[in-house]
């Protein structure tokens, strides 16, 4: 495709044309499915990512293609250069861009996890002190305010890990995924932190 051929295909797009969008992702599919595949090892490498990421991955090189589609005739970069290396260089960033969101996310979900770790490992027993970081009466008190916020599978996830099950034993006991129960545990953690302020 020459360079004309894609000057027009990106008026098209930038009209609404999908098909002509369909055209152009075809022409740099390699570009986006590389940038993601890369950015998808690097997220693995770093226990960020999951297997079905990946494919999260493609749709956001596919859209940030498509926003630079948008963008480059618009932003005058087809006198300073091409749509080939303009498209590398968006996709590369929106590939960088997830790739810190993930961190970002798994650093708040360490900080959450944390936090309520430090309460769950405070004395729980009757003969809690007043010197605790969170007495057993503060502790109850967040758990009925939680009844409106948690769902029941929270509130059941909670109380065992309250005692302290670990999230396998805790899948195990509600015929659930290990990942399912870390899932919940965050939401918890995350509500939990909300009523507590």
């Amino acid at each position: 495709m020459t360079d004309k051929e894609t000057l027009s295909l990106l008026k098209r797009v930038s009209e609404g044309d999908e098909y002509a969008f369909e055209l152009l992702s075809d022409k740099y599919k390699t570009l986006t499915d590389t940038a993601a595949a890369r950015a998808a090892k690097s997220l693995e490498s770093s226990a960020l990512t999951t297997a079905e990421s990946t494919e999260d991955l493609k749709q956001e090189a596919q859209l940030a293609l498509y926003k630079a589609a948008l963008r480059y005739d618009r932003d005058g970069m087809s006198d300073k250069v091409t749509f080939g290396l303009f498209a590398k260089i968006c996709v590369r960033n929106a590939m960088i861009s997830q790739i810190r969101r993930a961190a970002a996310k798994r650093r708040r979900h360490e900080k959450a996890a944390m936090s309520y770790e430090r309460i769950a490992q405070e004395d729980l027993s009757a003969d809690v002190t007043s010197a605790s970081a969170i007495s057993r009466i503060e502790l109850d008190r967040i758990i009925e305010k939680s009844g409106s916020t948690l769902s029941d599978y929270e509130r059941a996830v909670l109380m065992l890990y309250l005692q302290g099950k670990s999230s396998s034993e805790i899948a195990l006991q509600q015929g659930r995924t290990a990942k399912s129960v870390s899932n919940a545990i965050y939401r918890i953690k995350v509500k939990l932190k909300g009523l507590s302020e």
